[in-house]
């Protein structure tokens, strides 16, 4: 499992903010990790943050947040847990693997050792994974909603009428595209240069290094959307990573929400649309 979460209630010097979000990591789990460790921290001590202007706060938590990917001690605890996550999963294989002969297991060790970057002493993690995400930060009169990619926010009455939504970042849309075009990339097969299929995300460090161009000019960026609208009556905020806005229509996930909306323990219902969407089913839902 690639994503993570994280929230925290009355944040601020006044305490009567709060933050919460989603970071789906892709190739990796380290970058996503990293953010839940760190967001609430880097955007509390922002400047802006503390003067209230927090569209700004938020845009420069997400790129500080991603220079801080090529720190030196960020990289090397990030390949620390990589190598602790990577051992225990290649630990489980073998041990689930019960026709695996003794010298069949070191074949599979070495080749680990020779094809995955992770086992590189000076490997940054972040060069070759990343993450998208999606971060909502409310108060008593104002939300915003920030992001990267395909991870998407919605907010709705208890009518069901979806009032706001995060629109899903593509690379063929005419920003994103003039963006890597300018960056001397291309899109082949909706990818960029035909590897990458995200146009923003925390990490995927290879896609920047272009040293003459700002964060938010790189091939791909940091650099995120960013909403801000009143909070209204009944207002109701949902969020989610892809693997869910994939397999479920958004008025569908609507009206299943509104009828928990007077439940105050969530925790089965959503294990039971969840393991919904993941059932044989839910793949047909995509195609």
């Amino acid at each position: 499992m690639e994503d993570t979460n994280f929230y925290a209630l009355k944040i601020g010097e006044k305490k009567f903010d709060n933050v919460f979000g989603i970071f789906d990591g892709h190739n990796g789990k380290e970058v996503a990790t990293f953010l839940k460790e760190n967001f609430v921290q880097e955007l509390t001590s922002n400047e802006n943050f503390k003067n209230y202007k927090y569209d700004i706060a938020l845009k420069e938590t997400f790129l500080s947040l991603d220079k801080r990917l090529s720190d030196e001690n960020v990289r090397k605890k990030l390949l620390e847990d990589s190598k602790k996550d990577s051992a225990s999963e290649e630990d489980d294989f073998l041990q689930s693997s019960s026709d695996f002969k003794e010298e069949d297991k070191e074949q599979v060790k070495l080749f680990q050792k020779i094809f995955d970057p992770r086992s590189l002493e000076d490997c940054n993690v972040a060069m070759f994974s990343g993450s998208c995400g999606c971060v909502v930060l409310f108060g008593a009169n104002d939300i915003y909603f920030a992001h990267l990619g395909n991870t998407k926010a919605i907010c709705f009455n208890n009518e069901g009428v979806v009032t706001k939504r995060t629109e899903n970042h593509h690379i063929n849309s005419d920003e994103d595209k003039k963006r890597i075009e300018l960056a001397e990339g291309f899109i082949e097969d909706k990818k960029v240069n035909g590897v990458l299929e995200y146009c923003r995300s925390w990490g995927d460090l290879e896609y920047k290094q272009n040293e003459w161009l700002k964060p938010e000019d790189q091939l791909v960026t940091a650099d995120p959307s960013i909403q801000h609208f009143s909070v209204e009556k009944s207002t109701n905020i949902f969020i989610a990573s892809n693997g869910l806005w994939e397999c479920r229509e958004e008025k569908e996930i609507v009206t299943y929400l509104l009828n928990l909306k007077d439940k105050k323990d969530l925790k089965d219902d959503f294990q039971i649309l969840f393991k919904n969407v993941i059932s044989t089913n839910g793949p047909e839902r995509t195609k």
